[in-house]
């Protein structure tokens, strides 16, 4: 598994410009080729120069050679005292016997002949014109004065190149007898051999046709070689080309949001879309030569290269979830990261394909919120109905005994007694009528059927209303009622909605107010409206209740003083209707002192006006 993700990514990083390794490549090429000519060219000269020493030095041993035979009859024939000898007779009483002087100048000519030679005697003070240095003899008696023993180079004879050869010849204790004047040592004259240089030409210019031949049949394929090999290479690279265009298109035309980087954070390559992603002042290429730390936060980069860890160590492929913070917007993406190791260096690369989940996980807690919301709503509902059918089903039990007890019996009953039962009957019959219209209420809020008809209400006949229906309850109990709202006040609002929660408000008051307690009702003008207070004497709200009251909690509820009961539904929906007419609503209380109530109701605008 891991060595599948083993990739030498070297030719393929963003930060390499192929078309600038494939011109360096064929630089050196040329660079090459024209070293290898210039080697080539040098080992040639080389053995030229060799060849020309050879050359040279197959003309000396040659000559050197025929000087070393020459002198050798030219010492025999002197040996015979013969030098003077005619040369067209043979030798007197010997006719059979050649004269050597003779053999020897037949010697000499059949030599000159075979190997065109040029063989001269030169003599120093020559009366002969025969025997006259000429200039390359002259120059060579300058060189034997200064103690040479021979001299050699190449001269133009008749139009013709010779190799030229002297020796030069001293007087000898044999030569003294016909040259007295002379003395043993000194330079008479010397002795020349010129070797005609056609002879030995032919294998000089062979060889050098062979050496040249084969200096340039090695350049040849070593030239063919290095064209072989880079145009394998340049076809490889042209290859890589194009796979690297058609990746960097893929990825620059993929709509995921794709990175490379680095194992220390380096960023290699940002298609389009990762880099709308970065801010502002990195887009448009200006992240490269950065690190993922010089663009995002501490905190968010410690954790995306813990990922980065996790990914390199394990060399497998992974899925993070990774949070990034752009401009003061979050974004949550869902990042699937996997390594690829350069195998020239050993080096780790992380790609990243990354895809935006924000709204999905927006999404996604909004469901967990609702799912949360509705599991509340459930349990609420399962208690609600729970309760709601037993305060339904409770207060029937006096009632079928009060109205069997008056059917029965009414003839039996003092009109006291009559008076007493009917009152109780309505109280409870009441308190049902308010429950039933509460979870009237509480129904089109929760399904969104509530319709707010805003119209212009006097505030003091509202109140009114409530309290005339809520009378033989307060009298009962004989609770003060404080009302302090001003005949003049006018609001515009929804009456059904404002009628419930005053409802509410003062019945919660009157339960929990004692006998003989008070109650205020205060209303005063506030911005655009008015806020109304309703002001109990009664037991109190605990501290730690008050959060509850208009959280909707079905059943959170108290006996009131006359051992009264709810459900806990009214303050809920007090809440909700106050907040669909734009109002606020709050309590203030102190147990032992009694509660105040507070809401805030705008003047709304009527449509049709």
């Amino acid at each position: 598994m891991k060595e599948s993700y083993k990739y030498k990514i070297g030719l393929l990083s963003h930060n390499i410009d192929i078309n600038k390794v494939i011109s360096r490549h064929k630089l050196t090429l040329v660079l090459l080729l024209i070293g290898w000519t210039a080697v080539i060219i040098f080992f040639l000269l080389w053995k030229i120069s060799e060849l020309n020493s050879t050359h040279n030095e197959l003309f000396l041993n040659e000559a050197r050679t025929l000087v070393e035979r020459d002198t050798l009859y030219s010492n025999w024939i002197i040996s015979k005292g013969c030098v003077y000898v005619k040369t067209d007779t043979t030798i007197k009483n010997y006719p059979h016997i050649v004269s050597p002087s003779l053999m020897y100048k037949q010697f000499q000519k059949q030599l000159k002949d075979k190997n065109k030679l040029i063989i001269r005697l030169t003599s120093l003070n020559s009366v002969n014109p025969d025997y006259k240095a000429d200039s390359w003899e002259s120059k060579s008696f300058e060189h034997f004065k200064k103690g040479k023993s021979e001299f050699y180079s190449f001269d133009t004879l008749n139009n013709n190149e010779y190799f030229r050869y002297i020796i030069p010849l001293k007087i000898k204790k044999e030569c003294l007898s016909c040259h007295s004047d002379q003395k043993i040592g000194e330079i008479k004259g010397a002795y020349s051999i010129a070797l005609l240089s056609t002879n030995y030409d032919k294998y000089y210019y062979h060889q050098l046709k062979n050496d040249i031949i084969l200096h340039l049949l090695v350049w040849f394929i070593g030239s063919f070689a290095f064209v072989f090999v880079f145009r394998k290479l340049y076809s490889y690279l042209k290859e890589v080309k194009l796979s690297q265009e058609q990746f960097y298109e893929f990825l620059n035309n993929s709509p995921m949001s794709t990175f490379i980087k680095d194992e220390e954070g380096n960023l290699v390559y940002l298609n389009k879309i990762a880099e709308q992603y970065l801010p502002e002042k990195f887009r448009n290429g200006k992240w490269k030569g950065l690190k993922d730390s010089d663009i995002w936060e501490a905190e968010i980069v410690q954790k995306l290269r813990e990922h980065d860890a996790e990914v390199i160590n394990s060399m497998q492929s992974k899925v993070f979830e990774e949070i990034i913070i752009n401009e003061g917007k979050k974004y949550v993406w869902l990042t699937h990261k996997f390594p690829l190791r350069d195998t020239s260096n050993g080096k780790v690369y992380i790609i990243g394909m990354e895809i935006d989940i924000t709204e999905r996980k927006e999404k996604e807690e909004q469901i967990k919120k609702y799912s949360k919301h509705l599991e509340e709503l459930n349990k609420n509902k399962d208690k609600f109905i729970s309760v709601l059918a037993h305060d339904l089903k409770g207060p029937f039990t006096p009632i079928l005994g009060y109205t069997e007890l008056l059917a029965t019996s009414a003839e039996y009953l003092t009109y006291q007694e009559i008076k007493e039962y009917a009152h109780s009957l309505d109280v409870i019959v009441k308190n049902q009528f308010q429950l039933l219209e509460n979870v009237l209420d509480w129904s089109r809020l929760e399904g969104n059927r509530l319709k707010i008809e805003p119209k212009e209400l006097n505030l003091f006949d509202e109140v009114k209303k409530v309290l005339n229906l809520y009378q033989p309850i307060y009298s009962d109990k004989e609770i003060q009622i404080i009302e302090k709202v001003d005949p003049a006040y006018e609001i515009i609002t929804d009456q059904h909605a404002l009628n419930t929660i005053l409802r509410n408000l003062i019945s919660n008051a009157i339960k929990f107010t004692p006998r003989k307690g008070t109650i205020q009702i205060i209303a005063s003008k506030e911005n655009d409206g008015y806020k109304i207070k309703i002001i109990d004497s009664g037991i109190g709200i605990p501290k730690e209740n008050l959060s509850k009251i208009f959280g909707g909690e079905f059943g959170f509820t108290t006996r009131g003083t006359n051992n009264e009961k709810g459900t806990g539904l009214g303050l809920t929906i007090c809440k909700e209707l106050v907040e669909k007419l734009g109002g606020k609503i709050w309590v203030e209380s102190e147990v032992g002192k009694g509660s105040t109530f507070t809401i805030v109701i705008p003047n709304m605008k009527i449509e049709n006006q």
